[in-house]
């Protein structure tokens, strides 16, 4: 007899996504592979985050075709279809804004203007010491740093922001080189009469890591926030969005 979460998994009604994660969850437990096959392929194409998610797909696989023979060949077509569906996320959350004017100095008192730097691509990455996300992903900026740093047309540029310490400038500048990072990093002080940081109020920072991506015309292509802790998926998709901007279409 089948289950009340059986019927709604295999319903063609659409449920929110947490909750299919869950029924899916509660039926592999159960192991009924055949049942909750094309919710596997689902979930495989759309990078969800399930335990074992590979696993349980190749047993469905071997449950509904009984053996293995073409299961390489499937793998390598779902994964030309999730990097479809991946390549068509980044470009559906393109936008097309003018980027506020700001000018602010680095952790050596060098003032930076944003109209000076209309002739790149810019990578904002707004972040603070005290902010884990942020240094989590840091080692992932790195490698994207370290990937673009022969491109002439792209810049990064670390904005610290939403400062708490009593020298935030020499707060910002040892935690970096302590850690051997190569940032360029901008101070967003904190206004003494708005106690704002007045460019992370610009650009509508609701939470750090906060990213945006903007063109060579100013314009802001891409906006971002928090940090997944998937280190490859996270660079190709800055890669993506870089290249998409560098484009400006």
């Amino acid at each position: 007899m089948k289950t009340v979460q059986y019927e709604f998994l295999s319903s063609k009604r659409e449920f929110p996504a947490f909750l299919q994660s869950r029924l899916l969850n509660t039926h592999l437990l159960t192991e009924r592979y055949a049942d909750i096959f094309q919710s596997l392929e689902k979930a495989y194409v759309n990078d969800e985050k399930l335990p074992k998610l590979e696993y349980h797909l190749k047993k469905a696989y071997t449950a509904k075709n009984k053996d293995l023979a073409l299961y390489e060949k499937y793998i390598d077509s779902l994964n030309k279809e999730k990097h479809n569906a991946f390549v068509a996320s980044i470009l559906n959350s393109a936008i097309n804004k003018p980027a506020p004017d700001f000018e602010l100095k680095d952790v050596d008192g060098n003032l930076v203007k944003l109209a000076d730097l209309k002739s790149k691509v810019l990578v904002l990455d707004f972040w603070a010491t005290w902010c884990g996300p942020c240094k989590a992903s840091f080692p992932m900026m790195q490698k994207a740093v370290n990937k673009f740093k022969a491109d002439k047309e792209v810049q990064f540029l670390f904005i610290h922001t939403w400062d708490t310490a009593k020298d935030p400038v020499k707060d910002a500048k040892d935690y970096v080189v302590t850690n051997g990072y190569t940032f360029e990093v901008l101070m967003d002080l904190k206004n003494k009469t708005t106690n704002q940081s007045e460019v992370a109020t610009k650009f509508n920072v609701k939470g750090i890591p906060a990213k945006f991506i903007i063109d060579q015309k100013g314009n802001i292509r891409f906006q971002a926030s928090g940090f997944s802790g998937d280190e490859e998926k996270a660079i190709d998709e800055l890669s993506r969005m870089i290249d998409f901007a560098k484009k400006n279409i």
